[in-house]
């Protein structure tokens, strides 16, 4: 078994990267992003080592007790990571013949283009745009396309997407692609995604008040209570709930005697300086 270190990361099984894109029945299993990302299980590292990262250097888990990877192509098994590595960089010192990840694989706009051919139109950019912004269709059951360069990983996409502006975007966010740059002759510089803005806070509705007395009706409380101080304040105090007493009746908020609402009955006629 061979053994070669490369920043502390040990390969520790056969780089048969002389098979490139061998199609034996256990990595063809491996051969979409969606099988390789959920092959990481109780997977120990994140950061630039997060599964989504792994797999789209071309690494499946290859030991669940351990964080040795296998890439589905080439075969390379590699272990003892640490979170200042870069896999697709390492995979590349590791397996330098492995032609899915040394930028010979997808290179030319044609092969790109023709990876497209189950692609929906109808919803999606067009694969023209797509092939032109350095993406190839990696997996075939879903939307999902990967940088040839980069190894970027997109998916969830929208008809009125511009696939170059999301390349640039995304990949700097772990790793800047650089063919994507050179061609666009623009840096790749990520752009967090505008939070949507909050509705002003309305102030709540003023709600209309009837004065029980005199029967008006005052647009918020405000103005109800200062007609109600400056009008009845004889009328009597203040209760919170009806009193059930015999002479006694409730009138709005207030109680009064019935000899009293028989007064404002009058007053009502004219007589306004009972409620003065």
């Amino acid at each position: 078994m061979a053994f070669q270190a490369f920043t502390g990361i040990a390969i520790v099984g056969p780089s048969n990267d002389h098979l490139s894109h061998d199609h034996s029945p256990a990595r063809r299993s491996m051969d979409t992003v969606e099988e390789r990302i959920a092959s990481f299980t109780n997977w120990p590292h994140g950061g630039r080592l997060r599964p989504i990262f792994m797999a789209g250097a071309g690494f499946y888990q290859f030991r669940v007790d351990t964080d040795a990877v296998s890439c589905f192509n080439c075969n390379v098994v590699m272990e003892g990571w640490n979170e200042q590595s870069d896999p697709i960089t390492e995979h590349r010192r590791a397996a330098p013949n492995c032609s899915w990840n040394n930028d010979t694989y997808m290179t030319t706009w044609d092969e790109r283009f023709h990876s497209f051919h189950t692609w929906p139109l109808d919803i999606k950019p067009l694969p023209a745009a797509m092939a032109s912004a350095g993406f190839y269709h990696s997996n075939k059951s879903t939307d999902a396309v990967t940088c040839f360069s980069c190894k970027l990983i997109l998916k969830d996409w929208k008809k009125d997407d511009d696939p170059i502006k999301h390349h640039l975007q995304q990949s700097s966010i772990f790793r800047p692609c650089a063919w994507i740059s050179k061609v666009t002759n623009q840096p790749a510089q990520y752009t967090p995604p505008t939070p949507p803005a909050t509705p002003p806070v309305s102030a709540p509705a003023s709600i209309p008040h009837k004065c029980e007395a005199c029967k008006k009706t005052f647009p918020s409380g405000n103005s109800f209570r200062k007609h109600r101080r400056q009008s009845h304040k004889n009328i009597g105090r203040r209760i919170g709930v009806p009193l059930k007493r015999p002479g006694v009746v409730f009138l709005g908020r207030y109680r009064v005697s019935k000899a009293t609402k028989q007064r404002m009955k009058h007053g009502r006629r004219g007589n306004t300086d009972l409620f003065i």
